[in-house]
């Protein structure tokens, strides 16, 4: 009411300065109905209407407010009043129709607040696709989700990222991208280089596509992760066969070797053969170990560790000089740790040979044995052709090689295993083409029986 009263008090001061606009006061009120409608609603606009006829009733007939019309007075008076009616019902309704649009555009904020929410959550990116012009419009969320990959809006940068194995099929797909809905799995690479897989369904909606993308890379990893089980699992299998069969044969080749040392022999042979017996008893050891019938624990005992790497490095030396590599064994300390002597001997083994086969002629390999405090330290040593960071990100994965005529891709895994099992690290630094450096270190025996008392 306030509102109306203002309004109408407003309208009346203006005629009362505009002398001519005293003739015509409907227009004038019309004019404060409308406003007051626009800004206020239909209830102001209702009493201002009201206050308005009377207002224009005053001047109308100069200064006398009654009731008493002509004609002429009546029509204009029913006519203001039909006009405002219309006014004030357009005022009304357009009320709803503005509540029932703040209503929805927050219903719309609330769900695009959701959905973008849930995209982030679940690693979706939306986009739209122009295949006339190639251009791609992305949601705001797509640079998480192309995790180091900088995004444009054209779709043959985007397709210069393809991995050469994804990228024929991709662009095939691409193709009928514009009439069929379509359903990819690819990889793209990121700015360093390295490959992360994305799974894209398309669908067409008119003159544009519009699309999904998942980061699908963990998916990926679980997926090789469970391929890599199964094949342990098979190769566990066999290994166990291999095993069973190969140990009374290792048990008649010791015995040999054993009534061999019994004989007169020079002093290098009988090294030699003793060398020979301690191989075939490691050799029986990891059978044993696979048929379940040896225990580790049960069989660690005190081992001199630069006395195991010295061994180790006898055993290949000859396989060093046919490739032209220099191998040495550089050990100042006599220092022990607790553990099967196999089991140190097979660590050393597979980070020697690795050593020796990332040589070339000329190279050079160095085990080394120090004491590190309560630690005992082994390091092997090559000026090699040195390990990528794509090739370390998965190098201590089972059947990961980049031996491809005679690697398994176990040797690592399982140094890490028996290394980690006896409480120790392992740890490795490298530089393309200039080496790497793997480091062993395990508790003292002194401290390990420490530890257990």
């Amino acid at each position: 009411l306030l509102i109306s009263v203002i309004a109408t008090a407003g309208s009346t001061a203006v005629m009362f300065a505009v002398p001519p606009w005293r003739e015509t006061p409907f227009l004038v009120y019309f004019g404060a109905v409308v406003i007051v409608a626009r800004y206020f609603g239909y209830t102001s606009a209702a009493w201002t209407a009201v206050l308005s006829a009377v207002a224009a009733d005053y001047f109308l007939f100069h200064g006398r407010i009654g009731f008493e019309y002509r004609t002429d007075d009546l029509v204009r008076i029913l006519g203001f009043f039909f006009v405002c009616a219309i006014i004030v019902g357009i005022a009304r309704e357009r009320r709803k129709v503005e509540k029932k649009l703040r209503q929805s555009l927050e219903e719309t904020s609330v769900s695009l607040e959701r959905l973008q929410r849930a995209q982030e959550v679940g690693r979706v990116a939306s986009w739209e696709l122009d295949p006339a012009t190639g251009e791609v419009r992305w949601s705001a969320n797509a640079q998480k989700v192309f995790v180091g990959s900088r995004l444009t809006e054209s779709v043959e940068e985007f397709l210069g990222r393809l991995h050469p194995e994804d990228a024929e099929r991709v662009k095939g797909s691409l193709a009928e991208v514009a009439t069929a809905a379509q359903n990819l799995e690819y990889r793209i690479r990121d700015d360093e280089g390295a490959y992360r897989w994305y799974h894209t369904r398309t669908q067409p909606a008119g003159a544009r596509v519009l699309g999904a993308t998942v980061d699908v890379e963990e998916r990926k990893q679980a997926e090789r992760a469970l391929l890599s089980t199964e094949k342990l699992a098979a190769a566990g299998r066999l290994s166990a066969t291999i095993a069973h069969e190969i140990n009374n044969p290792l048990e008649a080749v010791s015995n040999l070797l054993y009534l061999a040392l019994q004989s007169e022999l020079t002093a290098d042979a009988r090294k030699y053969l003793a060398m020979a017996e301690n191989e075939v008893e490691r050799v029986s050891h990891i059978a044993k170990q696979t048929l379940g019938f040896y225990r580790s624990s049960a069989q660690a005992r005190p081992v001199v560790v630069s006395r195991a790497a010295e061994e180790t490095a006898q055993l290949y030396l000859r396989r060093a000089e046919s490739r032209g590599v220099q191998l040495r064994c550089d050990c100042a300390t006599e220092a022990k740790v607790l553990a099967p002597e196999g089991e140190i001997k097979q660590v050393l083994s597979n980070l020697v040979s690795n050593a020796i086969d990332a040589c070339r002629a000329g190279g050079h390999v160095v085990i080394r044995v120090r004491e590190h405090g309560a630690k005992v330290v082994i390091t092997v040593c090559d000026d090699g052709a040195g390990i990528s960071a794509k090739v370390g990100e998965r190098m201590f994965e089972p059947f990961f090689t980049t031996k491809k005529d005679v690697g398994t891709g176990l040797g690592l895994w399982v140094t890490k295993g028996l290394v980690e099992n006896l409480g120790g690290t392992l740890r490795y630094r490298s530089k393309v083409e200039s080496g790497t450096v793997f480091r062993v270190a395990l508790a003292r025996v002194e401290q390990q029986l420490a530890a257990s008392n």
